[in-house]
């Protein structure tokens, strides 16, 4: 009787504004799907992240906004009035996030993530609005690999401008944080200009030219060490105007294995002639050749060979004197027997 009674006293202007209002209500309803897994990659690679309205209409004149559930700085993406709006985005995001725009109409709101990071591994909230209506859902991203940036390989960190406007005539530097010696790499005025650059990096350090008109200003980074482990700043600087974000490159070791190399020294001792094999690893050869320089052994001219030993229990650098004699398969580290 109350509805009957509401209705009675509107103007049949109103009335009809009233019920179009509510069919707008009905019809806009939507529900917001995604996978129930969590998502699995590669660092490195490139992964979509699956979001969708159900019935299937037209999401292009909604808002699509992505974000991170677990972090104080939420913004991944954001799709407002027709366009990206990515002007509060999480840094370490940018140029790395893309909708697909022609999928919009069919109410797909999936969003591309490329080059994944370690960092990138967490919860993210696909979050859809219209007028009169909003609906979320939460999938979870883990990245796999994110402890293995194996000694040895090359490495890109990435680093865009958005939008994609030119670099060549501004600044590109690259930093060390928390480092006295900080400069990986600087470009400005349209080269390369490592003079201050730290020596650890010499050699090993490149920008992507032909790239660079692109917005684009990763870093290429050669032969990666123990050493290159830390946080690194991509700098841009243009016209009084400047900007960063932070990246963080964990290096492990030969990805569960170590790679040893044997340096066979010739020497005579109390054990008559004998074997002396140094095991260390690649990153220590300079090290331990010069400290056995020191000692009462001579070195048969370019008696030096280079093996690699796989081994998967021993986490340690062998750093000491392996001592054997004939047989290969008993190995003497000071007084006592080890089986090889």
């Amino acid at each position: 009787l109350e509805i009957i009674f509401i209705f009675i006293n509107l103007k049949a202007s109103d009335f009809v504004s009233f019920l179009l209002s509510c069919w707008f209500c009905i019809a806009e309803r939507f529900n917001v799907v995604g996978p129930d897994a969590p998502l699995v990659a590669e660092a490195g690679e490139d992964l979509v992240l699956p979001c969708s309205l159900q019935p299937n209409i037209s999401a292009e004149g909604m808002m699509v906004e992505w974000l991170r559930t677990d972090l104080t700085d939420r913004q991944v993406h954001l799709y407002k009035d027709y366009k990206d709006t990515n002007d509060d985005q999480i840094k370490t995001y940018r140029g790395r996030t893309a909708l697909f725009k022609e999928e919009l109409k069919k109410g797909n709101t999936s969003l591309k993530l490329s080059a994944l990071q370690p960092s990138d591994e967490g919860s993210y909230k696909c979050l859809i609005k219209s007028e009169s209506w909003y609906e979320d859902f939460t999938l979870r991203v883990e990245i796999n690999g994110k402890d293995v940036r194996i000694t040895g390989e090359d490495l890109v960190l990435p680093c865009f401008l958005q939008p994609s406007i030119s670099a060549e005539g501004g600044m590109v530097e690259w930093i060390r944080q928390h480092e006295t010696d900080r400069q990986v790499h600087l470009y400005a005025d349209y080269k390369d200009r490592n003079d201050n650059q730290m020596e650890s990096y010499r050699g090993r350090t490149a920008l992507f030219k032909e790239e660079l008109k692109k917005g684009n200003a990763s870093l290429k980074l050669s032969a990666l060490q123990p050493s290159d482990d830390g946080a690194y700043k991509c700098l841009i600087r243009s016209f009084g105007w400047n900007d960063d974000v932070t990246l963080y490159v964990e290096v492990k070791g030969e990805k569960h294995y170590n790679l040893l190399m044997i340096l066979h020294i010739c020497c005579t001792n109390k054990l008559s002639v004998c074997n002396v094999a140094i095991y260390l690893t690649l990153q220590t050869f300079w090290h331990w050749y010069n400290v056995i320089k020191g000692f009462s052994c001579y070195f048969v001219p370019f008696f030096l060979k280079t093996h690699f030993y796989v081994y998967n229990s021993i986490r340690s650098s062998l750093s000491h004197f392996l001592l054997f004699k004939n047989s290969p398969h008993i190995l003497f580290l000071g007084t006592g027997a080890l089986a090889s």
